[in-house]
């Protein structure tokens, strides 16, 4: 099977083509430098002292030396045994009243009370300056120093992993050419920034850039990532052309790499962590990342060589790197990665907890100790996939899925047919068989067979679901149905809950807070790391957006007619529908159910918007006796209506405020609220749990889940225009049964028809999807006509 490696042989490893735009993308390190380091003299500090602008102006004109001045300014405080002339206080002198003369020495201020520097300071550096000098970060803003290269650093952080995947999304070559863009444009604004906080603003664009840039720089193999994506004629075409300027002749095919090299078409951040081995190596390798980075910064800005000659000391500093750079150079393909990487570390840490017994020089023995546990790379071609990593033998020997998962499971019987095991693998000590790479040698029918072990691999097409991602499969399967178990909780909780802040807050105020939850927690349950997080959050995601929607249906059908209420009822909820038709084509291209998480959450952000063109229900405002607000919004209704008040909605008061304040209780106070409520209750739970088992369970076009979520949604519309048009002829009471009672008989009707009669099952489960979707909507609406306004 050939692999890209093996079409670079071809084309020439270090070819011309190779060399040129190695000596390109050299030429980015440079600049780099001066990013990453350059603090040391942009934001060097000098010796300052406090500023007084009296003894400034009898220095000019007495011609006085900086000494001479300095020692009627500052006084004298003890450093390390030695007096020194202070650098944040001065003496507390009225210059206007006291008799100075240009005679410098005829006055002992030694006596003299001391404040801190009030006119500035003045600095021993002649001809230049840094940002300390030009925004005086001294004395109590020396810590804003330090800000400099933090922002850097966050910078650093933030741009590895956004440009990286933007790198892994868009390209290579497209991500270079955009941080450029932005390196150049924040380097400027960072040199041109008027105060120090848009300094350390464009500093952490800058570094997100500038990072980001010299990581896709690094990585720049614009072949094999065109691979990565199927678009196998543009890598053919550009390793053509590297083979062409190499004077090489490619023989091998590029185009059968496509299919063995590429299980994903798109990049995830959780990729990183989603299997065993995976987790270590980023683990172990963020930890060296910030290990590094601490101690070499720390390393370069702070240790004086050569007596505090900054230029000096920074040049000997930098010529210590070359040594190093040709020690790896020479030394890894004889003795592979790891030795030298954990020695360097271990090497580094020693180093600095000699110089100086300081806790945080410990980072890098633990570094050092931490690549150990890393495999060793020599030899070892570049990964294309993640089985790659977890599977180093099947990527030594080029095997397929199918090689490797008749070597892993056995073969059990399902419904009278032999398939692959989901849930037992064979008990093998690999270590212990004299395995070959030809994978039809072993015969493994009468091996002992034990639950898996070591995870599970998914036939997915590159996609990720919370299922594939935690491996809820198995014994674990049942985890599954807590995610929706947890949402209907949310519901619950919501419905009480919003409701009853609907009533005693205002609906207007009660949407609102929900979408600043439903925002914050579907972002969160997008991010979290672990499942039962996930459920937390998503129970509490539910809790936000059953209430905020069921507060926005109350405050549509309070702020109509009677005659229109019918129809903004169920257009509202067909609206639902239409969500049904979008979600399965988001699903189908937005292959990563994090991502699919976050889109969900997105829109929740706009909706905050709604605060200046959504007013508060008018009629709610009566039931609270708010009277002139009440008026207000409805006086201005009726103007963008075109319409003219005539009467007082004060005199609504006697009839439509009975209760000012809600209580849970309302809902069972009288006998007929008592039976509304159960009634009701019960049917909200059965159009729940029959709804959600005919959208999740049933198969509709032959498993396609895609097709089979299109085609289910699509059965909502003739039911959504089947209420709309005949409610109002028929009543409510009639279709709200009717609905429930077909629904129970589709479901029961197609338990019992066989799987080979397709086309009937198909149906009569489409059936009961109209009928479910009927009782669904008539819940919400008939909830609404049946409840005051104060309990509503």
């Amino acid at each position: 099977m050939t692999s890209f490696d093996d079409i670079l042989e071809e084309a020439g490893k270090f070819g011309r083509c190779q060399k040129r735009i190695f000596a390109l993308l050299c030429m980015v390190s440079m600049p780099w430098a001066g990013v990453y380091v350059g603090i040391v003299f942009q934001g060097f500090t000098p010796d300052h002292w406090c500023r007084d602008s009296a003894v400034v102006q009898r220095r000019q004109a007495c011609g006085w030396s900086l000494a001479d001045s300095r020692r009627l300014t500052v006084p004298l405080v003890n450093s390390s045994g030695v007096l020194q002339p202070s650098s944040c206080e001065q003496y507390q002198v009225d210059w206007n009243a006291t008799s100075l003369t240009c005679d410098a020495q005829e006055l002992d201020l030694s006596r003299t009370p001391v404040t801190g520097c009030k006119d500035g300071w003045e600095y021993d550096y002649p001809g230049r300056q840094s940002f300390v000098t030009e925004f005086d970060l001294v004395c109590s803003d020396a810590w804003l120093v330090d800000m400099f290269q933090a922002t850097l650093n966050v910078g650093f952080l933030v741009g590895s992993i956004a440009i990286g995947y933007l790198a892994d999304r868009f390209g290579r070559k497209m991500s270079f050419l955009m941080s450029n863009l932005l390196n150049g444009i924040a380097g400027i604004l960072v040199a041109v920034a008027p105060d120090y906080v848009s300094l350390l603003i464009f500093r952490t664009l800058y570094g997100f850039g500038v990072k980001g840039g010299w990581v896709a720089g690094y990585v720049l193999k614009s072949p094999r990532w065109l691979l990565s994506q199927n678009k196998r004629s543009k890598a053919v075409e550009i390793t053509e052309a590297m083979a062409k300027e190499n004077k090489m002749t490619l023989s091998k095919n590029i185009e059968t790499l496509a299919d063995d090299n590429a299980d994903t078409c798109t990049a995830s951040f959780m990729d990183l962590i989603r299997t065993p081995k995976m987790r270590k190596h980023t683990f172990i390798l963020s930890y060296n990342w910030f290990t590094s980075a601490v101690v070499y910064q720390g390393l370069i800005m702070r240790l004086g060589i050569l007596g505090g000659n900054v230029y000096i000391d920074f040049l000997i500093s930098g010529l210590v790197e070359f040594p190093a750079a040709f020690l790896i150079l020479f030394t890894i393909e004889r003795i592979g990665r790891r030795l030298p990487f954990a020695t360097a570390n271990i090497v580094a840490g020693a180093s600095c907890f000699i110089t100086a017994l300081i806790p945080e020089r410990c980072l890098a023995f633990l570094a050092g100790g931490l690549v150990l546990l890393l495999p060793e790379t020599r030899g070892v071609p570049l990964p294309d996939t993640i089985d790659d990593i977890e599977f180093p033998d099947r990527q030594a020997c080029g095997w397929s899925l199918a090689d490797s998962r008749r070597l892993t499971v056995p073969l059990v019987n399902s419904s009278g047919v032999l398939q692959p095991s989901s849930c037992e693998q064979y008990e093998v000590d690999w270590n212990a068989t004299a395995l070959t790479c030809d994978a039809q040698e072993l015969d493994l029918t009468n091996v002992p067979v034990t639950a898996c072990k070591d995870g599970w691999e998914y036939q997915y097409e590159g996609r990720k679901s919370f299922v594939t991602e935690f491996n809820l499969v198995c014994s674990d399967a049942w985890w599954v149905d807590m995610y929706q178990s947890t949402l209907n909780a949310g519901f619950l909780v919501g419905s009480f809950c919003f409701g009853y802040f609907a009533d005693r807050f205002g609906r207007k105020l009660t949407f609102l807070m929900s979408n600043i939850m439903n925002l914050v927690s579907g972002i969160m349950l997008a991010v979290v790391p672990n499942y039962v997080s996930i459920l937390v959050l998503r129970s509490i995601f539910a809790f936000g957006v059953k209430g905020g929607w069921m507060t926005t249906y109350v405050m549509l059908t309070e702020i109509v007619g009677m005659d229109y209420r019918r129809t903004v009822g169920i257009l509202y909820q067909m609206f639902f529908s239409v969500g049904n038709l979008i979600l399965p084509l988001l699903a189908y291209y937005v292959t990563d159910w994090r991502w699919l998480q976050v889109i969900f959450s997105a829109p929740y952000l706009f909706f905050l918007s709604y605060h200046w063109f959504v007013p508060e229900s008018p009629r709610w405002l009566v039931s609270q006796r708010n009277y002139s607000k009440a008026l207000e919004i409805t006086e201005a209704m009726a103007k963008e209506n075109k319409k003219k008040l005539s009467t007082n909605i004060e005199m609504l008061h006697e009839d439509e405020t009975d209760s000012p304040t809600a209580s849970l209780l309302d809902l069972f106070r009288t006998p007929n609220m008592r039976k509304h409520t159960f009634i009701l209750m019960f049917n909200w739970f059965t159009s729940a749990v029959v709804y959600q088992g005919l959208i999740m369970r049933v198969g509709i076009a032959g498993g396609d889940v895609y097709i089979d979520f299109l085609i289910s949604g699509l059965a909502e519309f003739p039911a959504t225009f089947f209420i709309l048009f005949s409610i109002d002829r028929i009543g409510r009471r009639l279709p709200f049964a009717a609905g429930n009672i077909l629904a129970g008989a589709s479901c029961l009707t197609a338990a019992f028809i066989p799987d080979s009669m397709f086309w009937a099952k198909t149906v009569v489960v489409y059936i009961g999807r109209l009928c479910i979707t009927m009782a669904f909507m008539m819940v919400v609406f008939v909830n609404t006509e049946l409840y005051p306004t104060f309990v509503r």
